[in-house]
Formats: structure tokens, sequence, C-alpha cells
């Protein structure tokens, strides 16, 4: 195609295409979970969940949610049965067939065969189901399972080793087909016995249903023991999360889905007046007549694209109730999908989706967010129990001073009657139990059920027990309560609140997107160039909000992980001793202070900005964001304190009137102050510029992409950053900052490092994740008692002590044979690239590097090639060292 040349057509698909991609991210952003449902299923082709004898989608109309989930489970279970009639196929082709003949036009190989076999005649004998009590034993659950997993925009959501182990590794090619099935995502009926098949099925079950208060409803016992009255709940949540139909209307789902949905309505329409005319022509006349029917009815048609477009629009902002008002009754001219959702969405009742949650609720009047996010795990759950049990987080009023307070199961069935009342209907036994105790000891026993039965449904841990609440275990109370805050906050924004505001401003936005009709494409661009600032604004502030939640759930599975190992340790945490520890912590301080982790942030944030540019600078640089990114540092930094400590003191040598003492005599040392730590004699441990290359090297730091170039740039600018602090410019003039780091500047250096870390795997402001990582994959290889064994089985301690003596020598050495420019070239080109720069820093600060031929005519002069190793050993040497470097850098 020319460069002059233009299709307007292929244009304007690809921004359709942007568009649909952009008004889904809004809508994840903004939690508009319900509209973007609605509006997806108004795109989606609804013949495969027709009847043989039905030949249009509206015969839909009028079915209730049970006969449309039963249609829709059997177009799942006819899915795989051609998928296990192909493969029971082959298999008797395969066992005809003598050994020598060719197998090539058969599809599946012998392996998948005999992988798949047991399923696919499982498949073969299952039959169509006429309601959904006919699962008996949760192979429909597992047929559904299997054909929505593979219709999720991410075949990889439950990795294959996982869901199917010790079986194929990777998926056939076609898994991410929306219309094509594999037995792949059978693997739960590989489960014979009832119990191990529930529990597999509730597994898989969770991996398709997103966050949202249905996710752990469905336990073990209901599949084992046959219940199946939450099985259409269920189903009807699945359903809703997934979109599993074909689309209708071209290649995207949300843009123009409104005006999609009106044209369908019309098209009914004129098939009714079409079959009218024909009908009356049929009966007053024996002569065949040719009646063509109008393509167009102006008048009425036009009254009915109005009313059609106004009703559907109502529907759609009706999801996240923005409108107030009575709900419009159905009409025969609604579309399909707005009676169908409509039928299901009853059934799914308060499971489908999680609310946008308002964490202000829980600040006392003279706090900010800010503050609220700061505060350790204990504090923030603490106020949301006081919020759930007297509307007061903290305060006059609260009826818990501390998580020690909390008094056995009366206090725990209390919150739950608040934050899980759509539960408590689903254990009737245990509470008619509770209403016919009469006594105080039976009535303490029927509640300890209630409350263990109802919190199974509640927590991904079962973690609550008869026995816990008897003893009042407290530690395991608030690791159940923490599990709770996580799943269900139940801190709703109301409708005055900026989020529901910002919400709102954002639903209009892609309502009216929706609305657009195909050749109104230029003016919906228009409209969207007007409100950019104001969609900007309602992104970045609803994003904090999600950062919010989720570092509110971060601090709480922290929580509830160290209740837990603690209790498995035969070690309980006493909520009382652990109120005093995190005072303790807050009065002692970190090992480097809040205000200089943020000031750290903020120098790397802009220095980030001006390497890529300003786009994107604003959300990046923003209050709530460094604050946030600010209390994960500090969390984290809290959480590796040890760790740290230990790396510290591994590469540490201690200073006395300015004599050095060894590393191994210096790591003796105890714990000082937050910017040091004491060794013996009154000694104060530093780490040296040698010691930190040491720990590049020994840490592989390599693969953060810094050189040690970079490296010694950091160490200078964190010594004069401290040493102007103090007052004094030159760093010379004070011996500490002269000598080396101490412990707060240490962990300074290893900040900097992993905010400048060019690491694949995250993203280049995510701090708090870069160094999270370093410290799991890197620093934990040395420094740490538990590690020393594996470090002396790939460290040499003598070949350090050799290199520190002669590290001169070598230094001058390699500055002899450093090459230039020209040899560098040469070697380029002679050996496509098979070159190791070592770096070194010159008196100007300038990197230096030895050419292949510079290095090899060395060796010759000290006479250490030979036969074994000549220059053709050496160049391969090198090159194995490039791609030894190269892999590293790519893990």
């Amino acid at each position: 195609m020319g460069r002059s040349e233009v299709r307007p057509e292929l244009v304007k698909e690809v921004l359709s295409q942007v568009l649909d991609l952009s008004l889904a991210e809004i809508m994840k952003t903004g939690f508009l979970h319900k509209t973007r449902s609605r509006l997806t299923f108004l795109t989606r082709d609804w013949a495969s969940m027709l009847h043989q004898d039905e030949d249009t989608a509206w015969k839909l109309q009028g079915l209730s949610g049970d006969q449309l989930l039963t249609r829709w489970a059997n177009h799942q279970l006819s899915q795989f049965k051609v998928v296990a009639n192909a493969v029971m196929e082959a298999m008797s082709k395969r066992s005809s067939q003598e050994g020598g003949e060719e197998e090539d036009d058969i599809e599946w190989s012998a392996r998948e065969i005999e992988v798949y076999g047991d399923r696919c005649r499982m498949i073969r004998a299952m039959h169509r189901i006429h309601q959904l009590d006919d699962d008996q034993d949760g192979a429909l659950l597992a047929v559904v399972y299997g054909g929505v997993f593979q219709t999720q925009e991410s075949a990889s959501a439950v990795p294959p080793q996982w869901a199917d182990p010790g079986r194929v590794e990777q998926p056939p090619p076609f898994v991410a087909k929306a219309s094509e099935v594999h037995p792949l995502s059978l693997w739960p009926l590989d489960e014979r016995e009832a119990e191990g098949r529930a529990l597999a099925l509730c597994q898989a079950i969770r991996q398709v249903i997103p966050a949202c208060p249905g996710k752990f409803l469905l336990q073990p016992g209901d599949i084992a023991q046959g219940k199946n009255s939450l099985l259409p709940a269920i189903l009807a949540v699945i359903f809703l999360s997934n979109v599993t139909l074909p689309c209708s209307s071209g290649s995207y789902d949300l843009f123009g889905a409104v005006s999609f949905s009106v044209s369908t309505v019309l098209n009914k329409e004129k098939e009714i007046k079409g079959d009218k005319i024909r009908k009356q022509n049929t009966l007053t006349a024996d002569v065949e007549i040719h009646v063509e029917v109008p393509p167009e009815l102006p008048a009425h048609l036009e009254a009915m694209t109005l009313e059609s477009r106004r009703r559907i629009c109502s529907w759609v902002a009706a999801a996240e109730d923005f409108t107030v008002g009575s709900r419009e009754l159905p009409s025969e001219h609604d579309p399909v999908a707005k009676s169908i959702v409509g039928c299901i969405d009853v059934m799914a009742g308060p499971w489908a989706n999680q609310k946008a949650q308002d964490y202000s609720k829980l600040l006392l009047p003279h706090e900010a967010l800010l503050d609220f996010l700061a505060m350790p795990a204990p504090d923030i759950l603490l106020r949301w129990v006081n919020f759930q049990l007297t509307g007061v987080p903290a305060g006059q009023g609260a009826t818990l001073e501390s998580l020690d307070d909390l008094a056995g199961s009366e206090m725990l069935l209390e919150i739950l009657s608040r934050v899980a009342a759509d539960v408590l209907p689903l254990q009737a036994e245990e509470q008619a139990a509770l209403r016919q105790a009469h006594n105080p000891s039976t009535t303490e026993t029927a509640t300890r059920r209630l409350v263990v039965a109802v919190a199974k449904r509640c927590a991904s841990y079962h973690i609550l027990t008869e026995e816990s609440l008897k003893d009042e275990q407290t530690d395991l109370m608030a690791a159940f309560l923490a599990e709770l805050l996580v799943h269900r906050p139940t801190l709703p924004a109301g409708p005055d609140t900026q989020i529901r505001q910002h919400m709102s401003s954002l639903s209009a936005i892609v309502l009216e997107a929706a609305k657009t009709e195909p050749g109104g494409l230029q003016e919906l661009c228009a409209y969207l160039k007007e409100r950019h600032a104001e969609i900007q604004s309602s992104l970045r502030s609803l994003q904090g909000q999600r950062q919010i939640m989720e570092t509110v759930n971060t601090k709480m599975r922290a929580f509830a992980l160290k209740m837990l190992v603690q209790r498995s340790k035969g070690e309980p945490c006493n909520m009382l001793e652990l109120a005093k520890k995190v005072r303790s912590a807050e009065v002692r301080g970190d090992m480097i202070s809040g205000d200089r982790i943020k000031a750290l942030i903020v120098k790397e944030a802009k220095r980030l900005a001006a390497d890529e540019g300003s786009q994107g600078a604003a959300g990046r640089n923003s209050e709530m964001a460094i604050s946030m990114e600010k209390s994960s540092v500090q969390e984290l930094l809290r959480r590796s304190m040890s760790s740290m400590r230990d790396t510290f003191r591994h590469y540490a040598r201690g200073t006395l009137s300015g004599i050095e003492t060894a590393p191994k005599e210096a790591s003796k040392g105890r714990r000082g102050s937050r910017g040091s730590i004491s060794g013996e004699g009154g000694q104060v441990l530093v780490v040296s510029q040698r010691s930190l290359m040491r720990l590049y090297r020994d840490c592989r730091l390599h693969t953060t992409k810094l050189t040690p170039l970079e490296l010694e740039e950091i160490f200078n600018e964190v010594r004069l950053s401290h040493a102007m602090n103090f007052g004094q410019e030159d760093t010379s003039a004070v011996p500490l900052f002269d000598q080396g780091l101490s412990l707060e500047m240490f962990t300074e250096v290893l900040l900097t490092i992993a905010c400048r870390a060019k690491l694949e795997l995250f993203a280049p402001t995510a701090c708090a994740e870069k160094l999270e990582f370093l410290i799991e994959h890197h620093l934990s290889m040395v420094g740490t008692p538990r590690d020393e064994f594996v470090y002396a089985l790939i460290v040499d301690t003598s070949l350090d002590e050799v290199l520190n003596e002669f590290a001169g020598r070598l230094r001058s050495i390699f500055t002899a044979y450093a090459g230039s420019a020209r040899n560098v070239e040469r070697d380029r080109r002679r050996h496509r690239g098979a070159m190791v720069e070592v770096t070194a820093v010159s008196t100007q600060k300038q990197s230096m590097c030895m050419s292949l031929d510079a290095f090899t005519d060395m060796l010759g002069h000290a006479g250490l090639l030979s036969k074994s190793i000549n220059r053709a050993r050496v160049g391969m040497i090198f090159r194995g060292l490039q791609e030894l470097q190269r892999c590293a850098g790519e893990a």
C-alpha cells in the first residue's frame, strides 16, 4: 500500500478497537463491573442457547433464570462432547492400526489419548440436564469450569502444571480460542472419590470467580453431600463474571453497544410487520401476490428508536445504582440481553460484584488517608472492628481498646451479622439450633458452630474452629478478622462521596461512547477530548482508592500469615505484647526515616521523568502515589530488618581512631542507633566502597543492568547527601562518611539501587516491588546465617583474600593493557561481538575496557598461554562469559 493511499474503513476499525480497549480500562479502574457486564452482554450472540426448534434469540425472553443457566450449561457440555468424540475416535483408530502404518492423519497423540481418555469417557456418558438439580456429583461444575477457563482473557489464570499435575506441560495452541475447548481443563474429573473431587472443584471454581463476596461461598461439603441449593447462585455469578458467548457486533464489545442493541430491536419490529403483511395476503387472496416489505416505517420506527435507546441507557446506568427512582417494568421490545441478565442478576444476588470501598470511614476527624496508610496492621484492623460494632473507629464510644479484648463467639457473630448477612441464611440448621437453645451452655455451643460455619464461606482459609473459640484464642480470631477485612470490608462508598461522584462521571462518559452511532465516531472523539481533564482526574482519584485497597489488603494478609506462622511454631502471638512491640518499634524508629524514603522516591521519580519525558509524570509524582510507595517501602524494610542487618554486618568493617578492623571481627557487632551498628570496643561498623563492590559481585547485582561505575556514583551520592545534612559539604571533614556507609546509608544505597534497577518484571516506578525482589532473590544469597552453607558452596573466601591483597597490582596491570577505541572496534569486527567489557573507574571516573587481543597479549607476556589454554580457548571463554552474563540478565 502506498504512503499516500488512505483507507478510511481501516482507520475507523482500528480507532473503534482502541476506544473499546480504553473503555474497558476505564471501567476496570472505575469499579464499573456491572456496567461493563451489561454493555458486553448487549453485543452477545445468543444462538448457542437456543433449542433446535427455535429460530430466533427472542424465544429466550420469558424464560426463568434456572432455565437459562440450564441451557448455558448444556451448551458447554455439548462443546466438550464434540472434543470427547474426536478423542475416542482417535483412540479407536490407533488401536486398530498396526505399528508400521502411518499415524499422521490422527489429530490426537498417543500420550494425549492416554491422559485424556478417562475424562472423555465420562463426558460421553453424561446426559443433557433438564434442571440444575440433576447434577449430583459435581460433573456439571467441572464442565462449566472447563468452558469458562478457556475463554478467559488469559489462559494462564491457572498454570497447567498446577491444574493438571504430572500431565501435559503446555496446552495446545487452540486453547485460547473461544469456540473450542480442550479436555486439559477437565482435571477435576480425575478425582474419583467424592471428597477429593469436591475439594478440587471448589479450588477450580474459585479461579474463575473474581474478587467478590461469592468467591468462597461454595464449600466441598455442599458438593460431596449433594446440596444443590447454592448451585444456581454460583452458576449465576460465573455467568455474569465470565462472558463465554461469541460477539455478534464485530471485533469490539463496548463501543456502540447500545446502538447495536437498538438495531436488533428495530430488526425484530421489521420482521413482525413483515410477517403480519404476509399472513394477511395469504388469507385474503388465493392468487399469489408479491408483496415487498417496506424497508422503513419512519414514523413508527423513529419513536421506537428513541424509546428503546432511552430504556437501554436507563438499564445500563442503573447497574451501579447511580439513578434514583422506580425501576421500569420489562417490555416486549427490550433487548434479549436485558431480559436474560435481569433474571440471572436476581439469582446472583449480592455475590456477583465487589463494590467500591471508602476507607475514609475509618479515619478520625483530624486524620488523612495518608496517615491511615502509615498505621500498622493491628491498628487498622482494630479500627475496622470497632467501626463494624459501633460505627466509631476509635476513641470515645469504641468497643475495643486492643485486639486482646476480642470476647469470644458472641462478638464475632455480631460482626458477621453486619458484614456477612447474606451468608447467615445459608446455615439454617445452625440458626435453628441457636434458636432452640434454652441454657447458656447450649447457646454458647450453638453460637460457636454458627460462627465457624459462616466463617468458612467468608475467607480463603479455615482459620476458626470451635476449640479456638472456646479457648478464646485471640490471635486466630484476629487472623480471621484480617481475612474478613480483605474479602468483605463492607465500607461501601455513599452516594455523596467523591468516589461515587467520580464513578458516576466515568459511567456517563462510557454510556455516551456506547450510544455512539457507527457514523458518529468523529463527534465522539471531540466529546472525549473535551472531557479529557475530567476523565484523567477521575481515573487518578479512583486509582488512588484502588491502591489504598491493595495496600490495606497486603497488610492484612501479612498480619494474618504472621499469626498463623507463629501459631504453627507453637508460639502464639499475644495481642497486648504485639501492640507494645508496635509502639516500641515506632518509638525506636526504622533503619531509615520516612522523610528520607520519601525524598529519595521523589528524587528518583523526577530523574525517571527527566529520562523518559514529562508524559505520565503528574500521576507518578502525585502526593498519594509517593506516600503509598513510601508506606510500602517502610513496611518492607520492617519485615526485612533482620536480613538487612545481617547483610550489613557481613560486609561491614569496624573503625576506631582511624584503625580499620577485618570484616569478620567487625561482624560481631551489636545494635546501635538507626544510623549505625557498634562493634567490639566501641567500633562503628561501616561498609566501604570495596565491600559494596563485593556485594555487587556476590549478589549478582549486575542483573539490575547497573554498572560498577553507576554503583560508585550511588555510593558517593548517598555519602554526600548525609554529609550535607550534617552541615558539612566536604565529606573528608566527617570521618564516618569518609570511611564508608553506616546502616542507614547502606539501606539508602540499596533502595536507590532498587529504584534505578532495570528489571523487566516490574514497572520503572515500582520501587518497593523491585526492592523486595532484590532482597528475596539476591541479598538472601549471602550474609544471613541460614544461607552461610550455600554461600560457602558458591564462594571461595580464600580467593577474596588474594584479590584484596593484590587489588592495587591488578588495577595497574588492567590500566596498562586497557584497550583503546580502535582495538575495541577491531575486536568487534573480528569476533562478531565476542568481547567482555571489564569496567573500572579511572581518576576521571571514565569507564575503560580491555579488548580480547589485549587480554590475550597480557596472558602471553605472563607466560600463561599453552597448548591447552591458547588464543582460541581464551576467545571461547570470553564468549561463554558473555552468554552467561546475558542469561543472568534475562533471568
